[in-house]
């Protein structure tokens, strides 16, 4: 993904080498503000260097935001935060240096923490000029546990483990500073075990006072956007955490074993909605034989521990029957990786076959044997895991 978003890198980032000397001394004379709390010139520096360089090359967005918080200018910090979450997903450019000044926001004002950007948050809310400012910090606060921001060291740098110790390896070795351009706001984590419906529901009702409060504010229009977004997300989630709402007749693939008098069988049905392909192995005792044939299943009738399957198949015989499921374990929440819940299941079947049997015959010439074609009548108990 690294070589990739680095192939991104626009032809517009190309500045002189005076231009970039320019940049640098001006971002040490931010650093110096930042240190010396002078907020105005701060602002000032700041709004050079975005005039100058509105690609991020100078100082990105992440960086002016940290810089805002740290001198108290909520609002002139908010509006590019809404700006940073409406790409959120979307490849960005970092700024062109790594410097004393990065260097100084990530000790000072580092976002890629999840614990500063609420403890700052928290208290714009409690700095707030006006309650439609601080009604917007509460839903900016509350919304924080559900992305995550990447500061250009965690972009380019992957935790690991040696002797002991969390150390930090770049991705890339010799990365050009002035050519980064990768994801800085991942999207929302709404889909997860751990997400609190009733804290989405105060939120989105929240976002729902703010809207009726305040119609002519400037963060309306992305009030309204996040506010649907959650809604719908509100909907998916109980299906999405829960294989029990909205999970039946679907689909997924099992792995079965089943016992009778005459043999054991073993299956591997694929489902897809209600249909099912159940390629089948039967392995018959002294008395009856092997065979093999590919069911065809129909899902008739489910409930979120019960199932039962029709089915009918061919292969080397013909057969028929039907076979009862009860779940007696499965997961209630989905893997949030692959989307699949797991479950095992107590099995019972009825399964006629039809096909060419062995058949010993015996006269006074002694015992023989012969082809014919006849009707097995076999019931099975059995266990499937699943992957749903």
């Amino acid at each position: 993904m690294l070589l990739d978003a680095l192939s991104f890198a626009d032809p517009q980032r190309l500045y002189s080498p005076a231009n970039k000397e320019w940049f640098q001394n001006s971002r040490n004379l931010l650093l110096e503000s930042l240190r010396n709390g002078d907020s105005s010139r701060v602002v000032s520096i700041i709004d050079s260097l975005r005039e100058k360089s509105p690609d991020e090359y100078a100082i990105d967005n992440l960086e002016a935001m940290e810089a805002y918080f740290l001198v108290g200018r909520y609002d002139l910090a908010f509006p590019l935060w809404v700006v940073e979450l409406e790409k959120r997903d979307n490849v960005v450019g970092y700024s062109f240096v790594s410097d004393s000044l990065l260097e100084y926001l990530d000790q000072n004002m580092n976002f890629a923490n999840s614990k500063v950007l609420e403890r700052e948050l928290q208290k714009a809310m409690n700095d707030a000029s006006s309650t439609e400012f601080q009604d917007f910090a509460m839903i900016l606060y509350e919304l924080s546990p559900y992305f995550d921001v990447k500061n250009k060291f965690n972009a380019t740098h992957v935790r690991t483990w040696e002797d002991g110790h969390v150390v930090y390896k770049p991705i890339l070795e010799n990365i050009q500073e002035e050519s980064i351009f990768l994801i800085r706001i991942s999207d929302f984590h709404f889909y997860r075990p751990s997400v609190d419906m009733d804290n989405l529901k105060e939120l989105a009702a929240k976002m729902e006072k703010f809207e009726q409060s305040y119609p002519q504010s400037s963060y309306i229009s992305w009030v309204k956007k996040v506010h649907q977004h959650l809604l719908d997300v509100i909907g998916d989630l109980p299906g999405s955490l829960d294989y029990t709402v909205g999970r039946l007749y679907t689909g997924g693939i099992g792995f079965e074993a089943w016992y009778s008098p005459s043999g054991v069988e073993f299956a591997v049905p694929l489902q897809r909605w209600r249909i099912l392909i159940i390629p089948t192995y039967f392995m018959g005792s002294e008395d009856d034989e092997n065979e093999f044939y590919v069911n065809l299943g129909f899902d008739a009738f489910e409930l979120t521990r019960f199932k039962v399957v029709p089915f009918v198949g061919f292969g080397t015989a013909f057969v028929a029957g039907g076979q009862l499921e009860f779940r007696g374990w499965l997961e209630s929440r989905p893997d949030p990786k692959f989307h699949v819940a797991t479950y095992l299941s107590l099995k019972m079947k009825y399964e006629a076959s039809y096909g060419e049997r062995t058949v010993k015959t015996e006269d006074v010439t002694g015992e023989s044997t012969r082809k014919d074609k006849k009707f097995k009548h076999r019931f099975f108990v059995g266990l499937g895991f699943h992957f749903w």
